[in-house]
């Protein structure tokens, strides 16, 4: 479309890229934010999140710069809220780790009302078996960190609450995936006894260690 097209021509700040093209992009979308009463770039976003986020050609530096240039023109709260409900559940409809990474990271960049946040943590369904990847958890982390900035006592009480049911979902996730992982590579070296899966554990953090003695002497 011509709304991704434009946003792919400021997706590089490399010396070949045409600062003529960038300037016409920015303007194009300052123009397309202020066209009517409703931000066509509120029905846009999704759309061209998923594209980008697609794209093997667009960088992940590339897409936090545009995204969040985009993202900079959602400033009414009820559009904030009806993209945070696209976009959580965009997480069932997508199936690679980079993909998931992406769209929690534009979660992370919204203004979070009261209302906002609670569709947020009321959503959890959709995202809570993303949470054993860390960066995945920390972005999860900063919104609830601006969730309780305008939040009322009764709405901190209940993120707080939501905090730690969210923390334990990481521990377990994360633990579960690391048990996973050793397995298969128990497999594929032909050592899948518990005592062989142990060895292969023992062996990883010998390595670890040789490492860590190799950094050190350097």
């Amino acid at each position: 479309s011509l709304s991704l097209s434009l946003s792919l021509s400021f997706s590089d700040s490399d010396s070949d890229s045409d600062p003529l093209l960038q300037d016409l992009a920015r303007m194009f979308f300052n123009e397309l934010a202020h066209k009517g009463t409703n931000n066509p770039i509120y029905n846009y976003l999704p759309d061209i999140i998923g594209r980008l986020s697609h794209n093997a050609a667009v960088t992940p530096e590339s897409f936090q710069r545009i995204i969040k240039f985009l993202i900079s023109f959602i400033e009414k709260d009820k559009q904030a809220e009806g993209l945070v409900e696209k976009l959580c559940h965009r997480f069932r409809g997508t199936h690679e780790l980079t993909q998931w990474r992406d769209i929690a990271y534009c979660l992370s960049l919204m203004n979070y009302s009261e209302r906002t946040t609670k569709k947020f943590c009321d959503l959890y369904k959709c995202y809570a078996d993303k949470l054993a990847d860390e960066q995945i958890y920390e972005s999860f982390k900063a919104i609830l960190v601006k969730g309780r900035k305008f939040a009322k006592l009764e709405t901190k009480t209940m993120l707080d609450e939501f905090e730690a049911k969210m923390d334990k979902q990481h521990e377990e996730s994360a633990r579960d995936l690391a048990a996973t992982q050793k397995a298969e590579r128990a497999s594929k070296t032909g050592k899948t006894s518990p005592m062989k899966i142990k060895q292969v554990e023992e062996e990883e953090q010998e390595q670890e260690l040789l490492e860590g003695g190799d950094d050190q002497q350097d």
